[in-house]
């Protein structure tokens, strides 16, 4: 960042090479500088109230440094800020180490030498994961600023997904069927190659927007299982998008009608594929034609929708996509996870978007805002599995809703009250690009998908020692390491804005991909009870291991390696100290928190229970026995459909703010099934959590994970209860019947840190 004192005709930085202490050199033509451009934000983003960044001039585009000089562009005013933007690029031959040289500044041909410090880490990251959907619609639309394009696409193309780490949504040729499948081979074995979506209607004009095209998607299905091998079975990296974008409830009918029809089209090709023969005429044998036939059956149907809706359709569509924020809450993510796992056999998944919403304190991509938090959702997205990610439009050169071309250079709202949603480029026409031009939030971004990128490193690491010590595959919850990472990162999806705390926090994600990664081949698992938690520690040969400052003894082989054991009760704090030891010294450290000391609720002190007017509260051979008494008040639908049979409970023993888990093990003992919903309350406050659909005579234990992090999303968690509570009439408006819920069990454990 230069600030001069007076004006400047001409700045610039030059890079020079890097050389680590094995005397490699970290080349300067792998270090490109760019020249930060500053976008006048006019307007704070509607409801935004991260006034760190208010209306003013923000640095966005970033111009490469010898473009800049060439358009005379290189000036600074003076008292002005100027910002430069420095990236390198090292692949998996470069060598770890701490890369050390100078870089130089030259401010109207006076130079001054800047020191520069680059740590190459030494963890290949080159392979991208999870889909994205980089939404590009009709080219013509989004990406007029080109003036042509039909050239130009293919360059944004491959420049996003070569550069930047990320799949649009559709590959070049997508409006062909038959040239599709060449495309989507030309870039299937490209590291970064996640995903592409199929069309499902016409690339143009709105009126046929709504409607599936059945005979152009089967086209396009068969086309591409016809051009699949056992190598490459191109629908793996494939999904769709339903025509009706973020629907109105009227439009719920139509959002299930167009996964039906997508459905309908699928067992049509399959059964088309087996008509005309096509299996014998290629030779291809049984295996591969039901890997192929699982392929054409399982593709995601991405339908954008709200909480609200994915509760009321649940697996009746496919694959449900809400803006980030409303994965904020443990007990949100259980619904999805419920509802992606009832439409998983025709794959469906959890995907979320960002658009206009959500907005600060969540993470955006908005200029008025932090940029770390754009970075952060990635982590957010791996921590709460979500499979996809979705953006509207990075290409956009006009303004939502009008069809004039703004100037793409100083325009920040190209979508009315939000500042940069839209856009991440800016065209490169105007500097004679054949391709567009990066913005530092396009960075940021990419930064994003190579820290998911290293979170997934770390899943394959243990997936490899799983192997070496014989562990079934996916035994070892890479979360039960990086956990208080996470934590420390966000709540829920509220995301911490420090962004040096954030770089610390990835270099001890570093450390545990290291630790994993290194000869020692370390593993942990557990094994976990009702009153305790037994770790087994997995070591090559060669190595031993103290826990807690207790050496530990080998209680067997484990494949090429051994296996050591501890057990500890559920009274205390669970955590692992671990050194690693070779030859007698120390040569890794690892602090491993497992679990806060748990608790039960004594079911016996009934006064800590109670029901809506009528219920009952009974105790007998440990088992708490509550009937939930609906209400007869058919003279006042109103109050028949607000009215609520509940139980409460007022105390666990502790402030639900020092709560991590609270799990509860309940039998419906009714002779129908409850839709039983979960909730706090605190007066006339209340904040729903999940619901369950538990039939008679079942019996479930039911876990609301994190609850002390609920207090930033309803601020008098100190003072609230935990509800259990039903429906009192049915959709109809018909009564239903009392509910009787036996509990056995209410157990607790308590956040880290706290006694």
């Amino acid at each position: 960042m230069v600030t001069p004192k007076k004006a400047v005709r001409s700045a610039k930085l030059t890079a020079g090479d890097l050389t680590n202490e094995n005397g490699s050199v970290l080349s300067k033509e792998d270090i490109d500088v760019y020249y930060q451009y500053y976008l006048y934000v006019e307007n704070k983003t509607k409801a935004q109230n991260n006034f760190n960044y208010p209306a003013a001039w923000t640095p966005d585009m970033i111009l490469p440094m010898d473009i800049c000089i060439a358009n005379g562009e290189n000036k600074i005013a003076a008292g002005k800020n100027q910002g430069f933007t420095v990236e390198f690029t090292t692949t998996s031959d470069t060598d770890p180490g701490t890369y050390t040289g100078n870089f130089s500044l030259s401010i109207d041909g006076e130079v001054t030498t800047i020191p520069v410090t680059v740590e190459v880490m030494g963890v290949d990251i080159t392979k991208s994961h999870g889909k994205s959907m980089i939404m590009t619609g009709s080219t013509a639309g989004r990406m007029n600023g080109e003036y042509n394009t039909t050239t130009y696409y293919k360059n944004y193309y491959e420049t996003s997904l070569y550069e930047y780490d990320f799949c649009c949504d559709y590959v070049p040729g997508s409006t062909d069927p038959v040239v599709m499948p060449q495309s989507v081979l030309h870039y299937w074995d490209h590291p970064n190659f996640t995903s592409y979506c199929i069309p499902t209607s016409t690339y143009t004009g709105s009126s046929a927007a709504n409607h599936i095209k059945k005979g152009e998607l089967f086209e396009y299905i068969y086309q591409l299982a016809i051009a699949s091998t056992p190598e490459r079975l191109l629908l793996d990296k494939a999904y769709l998008f339903t025509p009706v974008d973020e629907p109105e409830p009227s439009e719920y009918d139509e959002c299930l009608a167009a996964v039906q029809a997508v459905y309908e089209v699928e067992e049509q090709v399959v059964e088309y594929l087996e008509k005309e023969g096509f299996y014998e005429k290629a030779g291809y044998d049984a295996e591969y034609r039901a890997i192929l036939e699982d392929s054409i059956l399982t593709l995601p149907i991405v339908q954008t929708s709200t909480y609200t809706q994915a509760l009321e359709l649940g697996s009746d569509i496919n694959t449900h996509c809400s803006h980030l924020h409303a994965y904020g809450s443990s007990a949100a993510r259980e619904t999805y996870y419920s509802v992606r796992e009832g439409s998983a056999q025709r794959g469906g998944e959890a995907w979320y978007y960002t658009c206009m919403y959500p907005i600060y304190p969540h993470p955006t991509d908005h200029l008025d805002d932090y940029l770390i938090g754009g970075r952060i959702m990635r982590w957010m997205q791996k921590d709460y599995d979500l499979d996809g990610y979705l953006h509207w439009a990075f290409f956009r050169y006009y303004v939502r809703n009008g069809s004039t071309n703004t100037d793409p250079y100083s325009n920040a709202e190209r979508f009315p009250g939000t500042m940069g949603d839209g856009f991440k480029t800016y065209p490169g026409y105007k500097y004679g690009l054949d391709t567009y031009i990066p913005s530092i939030r396009l960075a940021a971004f990419r930064d994003g998908q190579e820290d998911y990128d290293l979170l997934c490193k770390l899943d394959e690491i243990i997936a490899e020692n799983e192997a070496y010590y014989g562990v079934t595959q996916g035994t070892v919850d890479a979360r039960m390491f990086i956990a208080d990472i996470y934590e420390k990162m966000y709540t829920g999806t509220v995301y911490n804005q420090n962004d040096a705390e954030f770089y610390q926090l990835r270099d001890e994600l570093f450390d545990v991909v290291k630790l994993f990664g290194s000869e020692s081949k370390f593993l942990v698992t557990k094994e976990e009870s009702a009153t305790e938690i037994k770790s087994n520690i997995y070591l090559a040969n060669g190595y031993t291991v103290n826990v807690n400052g207790t050496p530990l003894t080998p209680s067997g082989s484990a494949g090429a390696g051994n296996k050591y054991e501890i057990t500890q009760s559920r009274d205390n704090e669970i955590a692992l100290d671990i050194q690693i030891i070779k030859d007698g010294v120390v040569v890794d450290t690892l602090y491993l928190f497992l679990s806060g000391a748990t608790h039960t609720v004594d079911l016996s002190a009934t006064t800590v229970f109670t029901t809506s007017e009528n219920g009952s509260v009974t105790y007998a051979d440990g088992v708490l026995t509550a009937t939930l008494k609906s209400k007869d008040i058919s003279d006042d639908i109103i109050a028949a459909l607000t009215y609520v049979p509940y139980l409460r409970i007022s105390s666990v023993g502790v402030s639900l703010t020092e709560v991590n888990s609270l799990s509860i093990t309940l039998t419906n003992k009714g002779t129908q099934d409850v839709t039983l919903k979960t909730r706090f309350k605190s007066g006339a406050y209340t904040y729903d959590l999940q619901q369950y659909k538990i039939a008679a005579g079942e019996t479930r234990t039911i876990v609301i994970e994190g609850v002390y992090a609920y207090e930033t999303l309803f601020g008098v968690l100190s003072s609230a209860a935990f509800e259990l509570y039903t429906d009192n009439t049915s959709a109809d408006g018909s009564l239903l019947p009392d509910s009787i819920l036996a509990i056995s069990e209410i157990a607790y454990d308590i956040k880290r840190g706290n006694v």
